[in-house]
C-alpha cells in the first residue's frame, strides 16, 4: 500500500454512510428551526418536533406547487379576489402566495391554474387569514371559437 492512501471495509463504509445522513438530518432540522417553521423538544432521549403555523404554511405551499398539472376534466381554478387599497400588504402577500403555488395571473386580481389543489389552496387562505376577500371558482375552460358560437346564438335569441 502507498504511503497517504487508505483503503476502508465495507462496514466502514456503511459507517460513514449512516452518520453523514444522521448528521444532515440534524442541520436540516436546525435549519428549519431557525426559520421558525419546527419547534423542537427534548424528552428523555427523544426529540419531538412539531410544526409551527409558518411550518404548515409552507408546506401547503409545497403541496400545492408540486401537485398534479391537471385538474379532472380539464377544469381549471381561478382566484378572483378583491382587497380594499387600505390593506395593501395583505394584498401583495396574497399575490406572492399566488405566484408562488405558480398560479398564473390574467389581471391583477385574477388567477388561474390548471392544477388541482383547491382544497390546499382553501385552508393556506384561511391559515393566512385572506379568506375575507376571495372567491374561488372551478370550471371548464372555453375555447375562443365556442365563445363566438355562444354569443352569435345568444344574439339571434335576443333578436327574434
Amino acid at each position: 500500500m502507498k504511503r497517504g492512501h487508505y483503503s476502508m471495509g465495507w462496514e466502514e463504509y456503511e459507517d460513514r454512510k449512516e452518520s453523514k445522513r444522521a448528521y444532515e438530518e440534524r442541520e436540516w432540522l436546525r435549519a428549519l428551526e431557525r426559520y421558525k417553521c419546527i419547534e423542537t423538544k427534548r424528552i428523555g432521549e427523544k426529540l419531538m418536533v412539531r410544526l409551527t403555523a409558518k411550518g404548515w404554511q409552507q408546506a401547503l405551499r409545497d403541496k400545492i406547487r408540486c401537485a398534479p398539472n391537471a385538474r379532472a376534466g380539464g377544469e381549471i381554478c381561478i382566484v378572483i379576489f378583491d382587497v380594499p387599497e387600505s390593506e395593501r400588504r395583505v394584498r401583495n402577500i396574497l399575490r406572492y402566495i399566488l405566484r408562488e403555488c405558480q398560479f398564473t395571473m390574467l389581471q391583477k386580481s385574477v388567477w388561474i391554474s390548471k392544477k388541482d389543489v383547491l382544497t390546499e389552496l382553501c385552508a393556506l387562505l384561511q391559515g393566512a387569514k385572506l379568506e375575507r376577500w376571495i372567491r374561488i371558482i372551478t370550471g371548464q375552460e372555453q375555447t375562443v371559437s365556442l365563445l363566438r358560437r355562444s354569443t352569435t346564438r345568444f344574439r339571434a335569441r335576443i333578436g327574434a
